[in-house]
């Protein structure tokens, strides 16, 4: 596909790789597989950072390989949204702080089942509850 501003670009796909890239004009993309720009699919999405690069932000200068960042959208000026990534120390971060930056599309996250331990501790509480209720 082919957007208003020339450049071809596609749904990233999970496991695919992008690289943090300016087009020569000052704006910042993500170029994909394909060297088509890749277009993040949804809010909350997370990538894993495969490659660093230098960056005047030190909080990105912070990141590892292997590290995980959420890809966030908020609205500016109430039509306008800016896309920006939250980073493991919680900090906001623009996608030009993390150019040069070679991350991957990781799958959602998979909520894991409960210990025992917590779920025998919900039951006695809930049992403690019930009891005080009853007295």
């Amino acid at each position: 596909m082919t957007g208003c501003t020339g450049y071809r670009y596609h749904k990233a796909r999970v496991g695919e790789e992008v690289r943090v890239a300016s087009d020569g004009f000052g704006r910042m993309m993500l170029m994909g597989d394909q060297t088509e720009v890749a277009c993040i699919p949804h809010q909350g999405c997370r990538l894993e950072v495969l490659e660093v690069a230098p960056s005047r932000n030190p909080e990105v200068q912070q990141l590892l390989p292997l590290d995980a960042i959420t890809y966030i959208q908020v609205r500016h000026l109430r039509v306008l949204k800016r896309d920006l990534f939250l980073l493991p120390s919680g900090r906001e971060v623009k996608l030009k702080d993390l150019e040069g930056f070679k991350l991957k599309l990781m799958p959602p996250e998979i909520s894991r089942p409960p210990r025992e331990e917590d779920i025998l501790r919900r039951a006695k509480a809930r049992q403690e509850v019930l009891i005080t209720a009853s007295s």
